[in-house]
């Protein structure tokens, strides 16, 4: 005699209780999980912004250190000789960040972006720089 094969349903097995259980007591870890990268994330974005505030403000410093020695350039000029901006870029570069990647960009009393000959490429647009 042959004994038919009882199946048991679905939704009443073992394994698919077993299945929603994991599901229901991963999600609180999911979120959790979610909810402290957002905070990682926020917490890298405030010191990439501490960073570079720093930074800019070191800057200025040495911006105005330069402008001390310098007092002929404070007043409204047309442009920088070549010499002059090689000086200054390398005074700024030297005094704020020195083996960073960071760029440095100088604007005259006009707005406009003063050229440094050591670096390759096109002087950024005034436009082009958010503050």
């Amino acid at each position: 005699m042959i004994r038919p094969v009882r199946r048991t349903p679905f939704l009443r097995s073992v394994r698919t209780k077993l299945l929603v259980m994991l599901a229901v007591l991963s999600l609180p870890l999911l979120v959790l999980s979610l909810y402290q990268l957002n905070n990682y994330r926020r917490s890298l974005n405030d010191q990439a912004t501490t960073i570079a505030r720093i930074e800019s403000n070191a800057a200025a410093g040495a911006l105005a250190s330069w402008l001390d020695d310098h007092p002929d350039f404070a007043a409204p000029t047309d442009a920088f000789t070549e010499p002059e901006a090689r000086n200054l870029y390398a005074y700024l570069q030297q005094n704020t960040s020195p083996g960073t990647d960071s760029i440095i960009i100088v604007l005259d009393a006009h707005g406009h972006a003063v050229r440094n000959p050591s670096r390759v490429g096109p002087t950024p647009a005034t436009g082009e720089l958010s503050g």
